[in-house]
């Protein structure tokens, strides 16, 4: 190229005679220079990028694992507090209703198959959660006869959307545990499920006492929930504990759908 330039410019150039053989030398550094310092801090840039990316790509894998590893420790500490309710639950009937008590024995089973399952996936059905949800409540009305009742009200549909593991059932312990467990007179646990605008919405109320303030140690169910919630959506998910007109509690929990592992 700086051979064309220096033809162009002076015609009859000779490169054979000495002044014309070291002018070529000069007008060869003085246009090739530049190239060569764009070419060598182009490659240098390069390489620079593809280090730096290949950092941020280690260190988002780093993130992830500890992630996966937080939330996999909180979501072990819910599995020993869930079975050991239901195996109270269990232990309370033996004496009283023998066959009743093997009957929630092979629940307790599916209960555990479930939280095993769990510990695999980031993600399940809705409707998993539910009948999950459904089993536990059928072991704890065994426990408290009569004076406990429940309902489940999912809107249609719902059961098919993805969501952590473990999210709906904590609360509904929780509503067992420090409402229904703490009153001798007729109370109720309620479910329900909605979605609207890319969000899951979980309500569940109970009759019962006000549930301890979540500095206390009995709350450290709703305490592991909001950290799995904050680790998993960060400030995108809501969750309210509040006391109702009437002796209800109240526990809500909105998830962003967007931000649910599939």
């Amino acid at each position: 190229m700086s051979g064309f330039v220096i033809r162009t410019v002076t015609p009859g150039f000779n490169l054979l005679q000495p002044r014309t053989y070291f002018a070529t030398v000069l007008w060869v550094i003085f246009l090739g220079s530049p190239i060569f310092l764009y070419n060598v801090v182009k490659e240098l840039w390069q390489e620079a990028l593809k280090k730096v990316r290949e950092k941020e790509v280690a260190q988002e894998r780093l993130e992830k694992e500890l992630l996966a590893a937080q939330l996999k420790n909180l979501q072990s500490q819910v599995n020993p507090h869930f079975f050991f309710n239901a195996l109270n639950s269990i232990a309370a009937l033996i004496a009283v209703n023998p066959r009743r008590a093997e009957s929630m024995v092979e629940k307790l089973a599916g209960l555990f198959r479930y939280a095993l399952d769990c510990n695999h996936t980031s993600s399940i059905r809705l409707a998993e959660e539910l009948k999950i949800v459904e089993d536990y409540l059928a072991i704890e009305k065994v426990r408290f006869g009569d004076r406990m009742n429940y309902l489940i009200d999912a809107e249609p549909g719902v059961g098919e959307l993805p969501v952590p593991p473990l999210l709906l059932q904590p609360l509904v312990e929780n509503a067992v545990k420090h409402g229904i467990s703490r009153t001798e007179a007729d109370a109720r646990v309620e479910v329900r499920v909605s979605s609207s605008r890319g969000k899951v919405t979980m309500v569940v109320e109970n009759d019962g006492p006000a549930p301890p303030e979540q500095s206390r140690p009995g709350a450290m169910g709703i305490r592991n929930l909001q950290s799995r919630c904050q680790l998993l959506f960060g400030s995108r998910f809501q969750f309210s504990l509040s006391r109702l007109a009437g002796g209800k509690t109240r526990a809500e929990l909105e998830i962003p759908l967007d931000s649910c592992p599939e």
